[in-house]
């Protein structure tokens, strides 16, 4: 990335109250070194859309500087304002803490006041301990024995033994952590292979990683974060073999790590908000939602530690609300959380990870499409269409083709039906992804397009719908997506009620039950269209 270009990345990640702070803080510490000249470069650089556009930020100055000029102008801004945001955010977590204590230290020590710096280490050793920083807790007792060693007193020998068994203990946790965060990075890892080769070796050395005596040691007598990995450790790996239930259990421990030692949650709510939204996943796969809606509003209640921390939990709690109602037919409330989304999206979407926002994409059409707002459905397959930053999974390739024929059938758009049946059909056969279910549903809708009447019509909706439920049947495979959708569709059609009416009902009534279950009704006292 140019220089031009990270100073401006810069800027923009800032907040509002990031950016009063630093303007406070220039004319405060630079007003005789170019302060205003800093400040005003800040402000070019802020009004900008696109930070390599060096010819508009020289156009916003009063000035007309060199390219040396404004080379040396942008190092110092960049200076400045991390300088700021370090002072900014002094006091607002341990580990800052902890980095301004040790530099009071060095400071207290190289000014000969010992006693003073004494009280310092003293205070800085307990911070470090309550937090497990054990990499802070190492620096803080070298300065410890340094300070030991610099006054003897009546008690030396004592107090010196006592320090190195602190050391040779501190040591002993630092291992034991290590060991478990390596333990699940290895789980993690593993897995990838697993996914990717789908191999036996790979699920073998899955297999293998688990069997460690690491994961049956006893928790409690573990440091926090020791205690923390062999949970994720645990529960990555129960839910990478679907055993969802069990790494369900290993999150909510996790979960009640974080909360007994809630200094820990203000110190790294990120770290906590992960653990939770894994907790939430497990919850949407097996479809128990007791804990759900409170632990949504854990995560939304808790404040980011980074710009990147805030895209990260918007795209992934608003896809948990939106798959949550789903499940739970709730369409009202589901059709709010598109509209946030829809609102926010300038914001979010360009920075959003692509697989997510496809995600996203895939939700808020089907949340339109059963409300029976086809146009909306619509704009959002074209969303995923458009979405040239990543190749769509296998599964919504095939989705946003078929779901994009039938939403232009119903909204009489037979005139580019024609282009798109050949373009789809092209499209999926060339990827070898034109399934059972592809192929019954793109028949459905041609024939539907050359049917002579409404009885003609009836017939197909009921041949689709008979030949949808055989697929829903077949145990030996998965559930394609937009299979029930349709179905409801066929619902809508066959019983001449609104789409958005019989999947409220029809979810809410067989809730927890087999899918299976939302369609064994006859239809043969329907009314007809």
């Amino acid at each position: 990335m140019r220089p031009q270009s990270e100073l401006f990345s810069l800027i923009r990640a800032m907040n509002k109250q990031e950016k009063r702070y630093f303007k406070l803080y220039a004319t405060a510490f630079v007003r005789n070194r170019g302060g205003n000249k800093l400040t005003e470069l800040f402000d070019a650089y802020a009004a900008l859309d696109d930070g390599r556009d060096e010819a508009e930020v020289i156009k916003r100055l009063s000035h007309a500087p060199t390219p040396r000029q404004l080379a040396t102008a942008r190092y110092e801004l960049t200076n400045l304002i991390l300088n700021s945001l370090a002072t900014y955010n002094a006091g607002k977590s341990a580990d800052a803490d902890l980095r301004a204590m040790l530099a009071h230290i060095q400071i207290l020590y190289n000014k000969g006041l010992y006693e003073h710096c004494r009280k310092v280490v003293s205070r800085a050793a307990a911070k470090a301990r309550e937090f497990d920083y054990f990499s802070y807790l190492i620096e803080i007792l070298a300065w410890e024995r340094k300070l030991l060693l610099r006054q003897a007193g009546a008690h030396f020998e004592e107090s010196l033994r006592r320090f190195h068994e602190e050391q040779l203990n501190l040591l002993e946790q630092i291992a034991a952590t290590i060991k478990y965060e390596d333990l699940a990075d290895r789980v993690q890892e593993a897995h990838r292979a697993y996914a990717r080769l789908k191999g036996a070796s790979a699920r073998r050395k899955l297999d293998e990683i688990v069997q460690s005596d690491l994961l049956n040691a006893d928790p409690d007598g573990l440091p926090f974060h020791a205690r923390l990995a062999m949970f994720q450790a645990r529960g990555n790996y129960d839910w990478f073999a679907g055993n969802v239930s069990a790494a369900m259990d290993n999150y909510r421990l996790a979960i009640d790590a974080w909360e007994a030692q809630p200094q820990h949650i203000r110190d790294d709510p990120d770290n906590y908000k992960r653990y939770l939204t894994n907790f939430l996943s497990c919850a949407i796969a097996i479809h128990e939602f007791d804990d759900f809606q409170e632990t949504l509003r854990k995560i939304k209640a808790l404040p980011s530690a980074s710009v990147e921390s805030d895209i990260t939990v918007f795209g992934i709690v608003t896809y948990l609300e939106l798959v949550f109602y789903l499940h739970n037919g709730k369409l009202d409330e589901a059709r709010n959380v598109v509209s946030e989304f829809e609102a926010a999206a300038p914001r979010y979407v360009g920075r959003l990870r692509p697989d997510r926002l496809i995600n996203l994409y895939y939700n808020c059409s089907m949340i339109y499409f059963l409300s029976g707002d086809y146009h909306g459905a619509l704009r959002h397959i074209n969303d995923i269409l458009n979405e040239s930053n990543a190749e769509p999974k296998r599964d919504i390739q095939e989705f946003t083709r078929i779901f994009r024929l039938l939403i232009h059938y119903e909204l009489n758009d037979f005139e580019a039906l024609e282009n798109m049946f050949r373009s789809s059909r092209r499209y999926l056969n060339n990827r070898r992804q034109l399934n059972n279910f592809g192929k019954v549903v793109i028949s459905a809708i041609r024939k539907l397009l050359n049917a002579a009447d409404d009885n003609e019509r009836r017939n197909i909706v009921k041949d689709l719908r008979s030949a949808l439920l055989d697929i829903l049947q077949d145990d030996d495979s998965a559930d394609p997506l937009g299979l029930i959708e349709i179905l409801f569709w066929t619902e809508s059609k066959l019983r001449n009620r609104p789409i958005g009416e019989l999947f409220s009902r029809g979810i809410q009534a067989n809730r927890g039950r087999d899918k299976r279950e939302l369609f064994t009704h006859s239809l043969d006292a329907d009314s007809k269209p």
